[in-house]
């Protein structure tokens, strides 16, 4: 038995395991864009972004 020590991945976290060329790898599992948004609050959410001056015929 190996016992290995991931510092990302939690007693309880959701992981992806992949078998590659005989080795075994193992991920965290990816979120969802639904669990990312379910993350987004009032307290951490930024504001608007002004990026530059329009550059042709956009219009908001």
């Amino acid at each position: 038995m190996i016992c290995l020590s991931f510092p990302y991945i939690k007693n309880g976290s959701k992981i992806e395991v992949i078998a590659e060329k005989g080795t075994m790898v193992i991920l965290p599992q990816k979120k969802t864009l639904d669990d990312m948004l379910a993350m987004v609050t009032s307290e951490n959410i930024h504001s608007e972004i002004s990026t530059c001056s329009l550059a042709g015929n956009e219009e908001w």
